[in-house]
């Protein structure tokens, strides 16, 4: 039995029936292997057991289908949830926020929110790193959106599966002999997808963030979106990190978040 084809097909059943229930012993008795096999094999693929991974696709599903206008009620039922309550609480833990105010920065609504403080499990990106010249020390709000700065015409393409999840620019420092900054940037992708050749992998660590909304021009350009992200950059640390007393978490990664119009800043704090 070919392995890889099987999972991929699994995928695919599992993309065409999330709102529909789904277990892992199901799924094996279905693909034609032992449960215990197949639990070793899925995660082996995935990265994840598949309660874990069907969990998140329903969130992601649900989460598309709020940008999208759809009721909140109305997408975690469509997404699998059988009760509001569960749908409510794995939405807050997942994506660090609730649906309510998710509808709201999606909505254009996010000029008016206060940063929220959040829990953020670690990130994987695939994506570009980007070595600039002259560049000694970083002050962050000089250095947001340096994606704008980058002829990106140069680099391999970027796959489409991934787009929907969000793009996300950091600032990092690989080099320990030089102290040479990097600048990466790369879209939000799950464990079990391979980085294609021309792109490379970075790995956002756990921590604690305060995550801020950026105000989207209006008329939309990308120019301006970089220079509204710089201003936001430049408020945090000359103004609201010093009204609000909180330390700044240096040994971990600031970033920024890109989701369609929707962008945030996130600070890591003690």
């Amino acid at each position: 039995m070919n392995s890889h084809k099987t999972m991929k097909e699994c995928r695919d059943y599992i993309e065409e029936h999330l709102s529909e229930p789904l277990t892992a012993k199901f799924l094996s008795e279905k693909f034609g292997y032992s449960f215990y096999h197949f639990a070793h094999m899925f995660r082996a693929y995935f990265g994840e057991p598949p309660g874990v991974y069907i969990r998140i696709r329903r969130l992601e599903k649900a989460a598309q289908a709020i940008e999208q206008g759809e009721s909140i009620t109305r997408a975690g039922q469509e997404a699998g949830f059988e009760t509001q309550a569960g749908f409510a609480k794995a939405f807050q833990r997942h994506f660090g926020l609730s649906a309510t105010s998710y509808r709201k920065l999606k909505q254009g609504g996010n000029q008016a929110m206060e940063p929220q403080v959040m829990e953020s499990k670690a990130i994987r990106l695939i994506g570009y790193e980007y070595v600039p010249t002259g560049v000694d020390t970083l002050d962050y709000y000089k250095g947001g959106a340096y994606w704008s700065n980058i002829d990106f015409s140069h680099y391999a393409d970027y796959h489409n599966h991934f787009a929907h999840r969000g793009e996300i620019g950091v600032w990092v420092n690989p080099n320990e002999k030089s102290g040479e900054l990097s600048y990466f940037y790369g879209v939000v992708s799950n464990n079990n997808e391979i980085v294609p050749e021309g792109f490379k992998e970075l790995i956002i660590p756990m921590a604690k963030y305060i995550s801020f909304s950026v105000k989207a021009p209006d008329p939309f350009s990308t120019r301006e979106l970089a220079r509204h992200v710089r201003k936001t950059w430049q408020y945090i640390f000359t103004e609201y990190l010093e009204d609000k007393s909180m330390v700044f978490e240096e040994d971990k990664l600031c970033f920024e978040y890109y989701r369609g119009k929707t962008t945030q800043v996130f600070i890591p704090v003690k």
